[in-house]
């Protein structure tokens, strides 16, 4: 018998069991039922096809993302629409909002003032984005932003911090803070912390450089700082390299230069930066928020002097960032983790801001039911603008990963500025920041505050001098894990490393079932100003200080605070040199390898993280606080967190979150049709032979 298709061949096989004869008497109907089946099948292709391209042509919001994706600064515009790309992705994984998927556009300015505006006006041309992220440079914010207030398209920009980008333009906000006060927090804080009463300046030519330098140049005068040598520097190539080859035999002619503060952008700065060292001009060198990036470090990876000495260029240098991850919250921890498992690589502050920038675009497109249609683009803009611009208070601001989002009346964030310090090619919180005191009664006694430093008067503003602490724990043993009552034991090592600053080590930890006051240090070191104290612990704590979202798994963490002193005068970091968190030497990979967790229910080490956040106190009627409306203060608290997970299969943990809602569709659109046919079929050994199709 000639057999003409698998599908015959498969026929003939599941039938097998029945008599041949019945097989032939069935032979027209199974021909009947192989139509039907096929037509159904088709038809349901059909109508999901013409389904999908309605769906994805009626239900999706566009944004547009400008960032420089090619040339010099093309790694940094890269991570900036890997940041929002993270967030609308995780988005649109959960159905999306409002029923409604983001799609992003994104359009490469190559930071070119010029071709910012030409993508600014095919934004416009394309008529299709609710909102705007971008872009990097200040100037190219400029151009951008004169086409977007022309055309009425709200616009966050993550990165540029000139005043020029928000003033007299209510259409650009921005979530990072201006270079104005950056300016005069840089010459206060070198005056006032570093003890410099003389600078010199070199900056660029572009309106970030100038910028800085004008309000650096300003302040200089109202602080009584002599300002010994300041020169602009032009950033087209061969003038460049002729200009720095003059400033560097102008900075060796010099007697005294002071700080040497460079306002320019990363590569221009790596440029002047190795020539200064190459030279053995060793002042002290500040750079602003462009050098507090990855990629600034790895500018000098070619350099021989760098090969043979790691941090031969960068170590020591100042800078100011917008955010730390050493110094952020959970909520940049996890952002930091999840961008790294989707990109392989740590991300930039840039990053971090453009994912916020696409959440607060987001939560204005849920809150305002924005559409997102052509017929109503106009007022989805007003809509989105008009929610930005009423996140004016602290109040009403949105927690993100770089902190609290809202804005002023202006439209610039009110984040504050963080001072970091380069070591061993890394950048860290320097061990004294200025945080600004928003109420006096914040001050406990301010005279008295004032002459112990504690609180400095700084550009007019009474400032917090706040002293970070770096901490860091090594367990030695994590046992007994009782998980009906959520407790565990643990034997660890935890030090102190810090500046000036004293009883650091007078901590309360929020999760032990009882005190633990820390003994007599088993190690303590002293370097200069520098003090290091390591105590050993034992106690047993409280799992699931934070609660876990998924089965199967929980978490082991400590947590502690300072007893006495709040978050404006000491805060704790994670040692994240010391304890290795990163790399393939990790933290998790040593505890692993030293047994530290040993559990005979199968349960096993997932993950360790560490962060600092805040822990809110009530008050308890202090008159210090009687008539404020905060009646809460705020201590600074470190957590170290460690996943523990049930070692069993699980299907949920294979199959992406995403396709969940297309599998369900799926298997509900083929009970239909195993419905539907099965109704048409009419004797029993049609039935059958459906069945063992299906």
């Amino acid at each position: 018998m000639k057999i003409h298709s698998l599908y015959e061949q498969l026929t003939l096989i599941s039938l097998s069991s029945f008599h041949s004869k019945q097989i032939l008497k069935q032979g027209e109907h199974v021909k009947a039922n192989k139509i039907l089946i096929l037509l159904t099948l088709i038809l349901t292709f059909v109508f999901l096809s013409i389904f999908n391209i309605y769906w994805n042509k009626s239900n999706k919001i566009h944004i547009a993302v400008v960032a420089p994706l090619s040339g010099s600064n093309a790694e940094t515009g890269n991570g900036i629409v890997q940041g929002v790309k993270l967030y609308y992705d995780e988005i649109n994984s959960n159905g999306g909002i409002n029923n409604r998927k983001i799609v992003i556009d994104v359009y490469d300015d190559k930071n070119d003032e010029n071709l910012a505006r030409k993508k600014a006006n095919e934004i416009v041309h394309n008529n299709k984005a609710v909102a705007v992220i971008g872009h990097q440079y200040s100037s190219a914010s400029i151009s951008g932003g004169s086409v977007y207030k022309k055309h009425q398209i709200p616009a966050i920009t993550p990165c540029s911090t000139s005043n020029k980008v928000t003033k007299d333009n209510e259409w650009y906000f921005r979530n990072v803070y201006n270079d104005n006060l950056q300016a005069r927090f840089l010459l206060n804080y070198i005056k006032s912390i570093l003890g410099f009463n003389c600078v010199s300046i070199i900056h660029e030519d572009l309106t970030y450089g100038r910028y800085l330098s004008k309000v650096f140049e300003e302040t200089s005068k109202k602080l009584d700082v002599h300002i010994n040598y300041k020169k602009e520097i032009s950033t087209k190539i061969g003038e460049f390299e002729k200009q720095l080859s003059q400033i560097i035999e102008e900075l060796k002619s010099k007697d005294s230069l002071g700080a040497i503060f460079l306002a320019v952008h990363a590569r221009e700065g790596a440029e002047i930066i190795k020539a200064i060292k190459d030279a053995n001009i060793n002042n002290l060198i500040i750079g602003p928020d462009t050098f507090a990036n990855p990629n600034f470090i790895r500018e000098f990876d070619a350099f021989s002097n760098e090969q043979n000495n790691p941090s031969f260029y960068t170590k020591g240098i100042y800078v100011t960032t917008p955010m730390s991850f050493d110094f952020a919250n959970e909520k940049a921890q996890f952002f930091k983790d999840q961008y790294v498992d989707r990109y392989q690589q740590f991300p930039s502050w840039h990053s971090a801001f453009a994912y916020d920038a696409a959440m607060l675009i987001a939560e204005a497109i849920k809150n305002q039911k924005i559409i997102g249609s052509r017929k109503t683009l106009k007022t989805d803009r007003i809509k989105i603008r008009n929610y930005l611009n009423g996140l004016n208070d602290m109040s009403k601001s949105i927690e993100g990963t770089t902190g609290f989002n809202y804005f002023n009346s202006i439209g610039d964030s009110q984040k504050p500025v963080t001072i970091g310090i380069y070591q061993n090619n890394r950048l860290i919180p320097a061990l004294t920041q200025l945080q600004t005191v928003k109420h006096l009664y914040e001050i406990n006694k301010l005279k008295k505050d004032l002459n112990e430093e504690k609180v400095l008067l700084i550009d007019g503003k009474y400032m917090f001098q706040t002293n970070v602490v770096y901490s860091g724990v090594k367990f030695n043993e994590i046992s007994n894990l009782n998980l009906k009552e959520l407790t565990f034991d643990a034997d660890f090592n935890i030090w102190f490393r810090y500046e000036g600053v004293h009883n650091v080590h007078n901590i309360r930890f929020l999760n032990a079932l009882k005190d633990i006051k820390l003994d007599k240090p088993i190690v303590k070191e002293t370097h200069g100003s520098f003090q290091y104290r390591m105590f050993h612990v034992k106690g047993r704590f409280k799992a699931d200080f934070f609660k876990t979202k998924a089965l199967g798994q929980h978490v082991l963490s400590l947590n502690f605070i300072n007893r006495n002193l709040t978050r404006h005068n000491l805060i704790y970091v994670p040692d994240v040199i010391g304890m290795k968190l990163e790399g393939k030497h990790s933290m998790l990979e040593q505890m692993k390898k030293a047994q530290v967790f040993r559990s005979a229910s199968g349960w096993y080490l997932n993950k360790v993280w560490f962060f600092q956040d805040i822990e809110v106190v009530s008050s308890l009627g202090r008159m210090n606080y009687i008539n404020s409306s905060d009646s809460i203060q705020g201590y600074s608290r470190l957590n170290l967190g460690i996943l523990i997970k049930k070692n069993q299969f699980s299907l949920m943990e294979i199959i992406p979150k995403n396709y969940v809602n297309y599998i369900f569709f799926v298997c509900i659109l083929l009970l239909i049709f195993i419905f539907t046919i099965s109704r048409f079929i009419k004797d029993e050994h049609s039935k059958h032979l459906f069945f063992i199709y299906m």
